[in-house]
This record gives structure tokens, sequence and C-alpha cells, in this order.
């Protein structure tokens, strides 16, 4: 039975939103196999080293963000298994739903127009508290205090095209986000938005692009504990490398 993607947009973007998908979605594509990791090299890189301060939160706020199909929550599904610290994982479209954060529902693009307001009062304890991956398809109505790092997904936008007729978006909503995605409307956005040195461009087109993706933020999540003050726990491992050391 085909199922049909409902969108979550903002009223200044009214963009298709991803339905809920599970990790073998994005593991099944085969299209255009790159490895490459793009853009900025030093950007998971912590650099200032602080004393840990008691009211300050211990854990950071990672926003994964990039047009839709572009593997945000399988990115983020895997970064939780992953993680070597707790990190909540909020579905930012599936908040809006879920809880009413929005002004009702357009019939032309088939979305919701979300209560900015509403959305951000939902979300500030939990982000003021940190530990908290967010995934949603657009970047600028969150606070810039609240992020401590961008990961903007990127994708070959003829196999973003693929991806999103696997889901039956209509074909406006393809060729909208499809425009999206060769325009880098997301990554500009980011851009806008927040420092550029919390913000990292990754390819997500393939099973080694999300494992090395994840690996990668792993260890700036580390490097962020230390950077802060933070001991490491001995728990406080790099999953993939372990379980890679476990099969050799």
């Amino acid at each position: 039975m085909a199922t049909v993607a409902v969108a979550v947009a903002t009223p200044q973007i009214r963009k298709s939103a991803r339905s809920s998908r599970a990790m073998s979605f994005f593991l099944s594509h085969e299209i255009g196999l790159f490895s490459e990791i793009a853009a900025n090299p030093a950007v998971l890189e912590c650099t200032e080293i602080m004393e840990p301060d008691q009211k300050a939160k211990h854990f950071p706020v990672i926003l994964i963000t990039g047009t839709p199909g572009s593997g945000k929550t399988t990115h983020a599904q895997l970064l939780v298994q992953e993680s070597p610290i707790p990190l909540q994982y909020v579905n930012v479209g599936d908040l809006v739903k879920d809880k009413g954060l929005h002004e009702g529902y357009d019939e032309e693009w088939q979305s919701y127009i979300v209560d900015e307001d509403k959305l951000l009062d939902e979300l500030e304890p939990t982000a003021s508290a940190g530990g908290l991956i967010l995934d949603w398809h657009t970047c600028d109505i969150f606070p810039e205090r609240w992020i401590d790092l961008v990961v903007v997904l990127r994708c070959d936008h003829t196999q973003l095209w693929e991806r999103l007729e696997q889901r039956n978006y209509p074909i406006n909503k393809i060729q909208e986000n499809n425009e999206s995605e060769i325009m880098q409307s997301v990554l500009d956005e980011a851009r806008k938005s927040y420092d550029h040195g919390i913000i990292v461009e990754l390819r997500s087109e393939t099973t080694d692009d999300l494992e090395n993706n994840v690996e990668r933020i792993v260890r700036w999540i580390l490097e962020w504990r230390s950077n802060h003050g933070f001991k490491r726990n001995p728990e406080e491992t790099i999953g993939m490398n372990n379980k890679k050391s476990q099969e050799s």
C-alpha cells in the first residue's frame, strides 16, 4: 500500500518535511557512489579548552539539516546508537504534528504551517539542557545560542529525485526540493544563521558516507566534551571503530 509523505513548513519556507523512514531506506540506495566527505575539514575540531561550568550544559546540541531526502533521519538515528554520550533525538516535523505546534494545514503544499513561537517554547527546556539532536529540513528558526554543531547533508540531485519518488512525493514537491538542493538553499540558510565555524557540509549518498559522517560527528562530540572540561568516562568510546576492531 502506497504511503504519502506529509510535510511540515514554516510560514517563510513551505518545503516538504520527511515522512518516517527506516534505516534500511538510506542503505538501499546504490546510485551515485561517492566517498568524499565535503567542505570544511577543520570544523569538527574544537580548539578552545574551557573549565567546566556547573550551570553549563554537559552535552552539545547538534542540528542535522538538509533537503528532504538527504538522509537526516538516517544519520540522526545512527548517531544516537553510536554516540558515546546520551543524546535525545527530536524529529521536529513529527513534534510539530504530534504536539499541534502549527497554525493549520496548507492544502496546496500538503504541509503544516509551523507556529514558531509554540515550537521554540516546546524545545527551549530540552535545548537549554543539551544532549540533543534536532532533525529538520530548515534551520534558521533555532536560536544561535542553542546550537553547537550544524550538519548540512548534501546529495546528488538525481539521486534525491529518486528518493523522493520512492516516498510518493507529488511532482511539484520533487521539483521544488530538487531545485533547492541544486541551489544549495539549506547550506546558504545555515551560513546566514550561524557562525561558519560550527557548520559542516557532508556528502550523504552511500553507506560509506553514512558511516564516515557519523564517526566524524562522534569524534567531534568527544572533542567538545574534552575541550569543555569534562573528563571522558570509560564508556565514552567510538562505537563504529570498536565494532570494526572486533570484526578484524
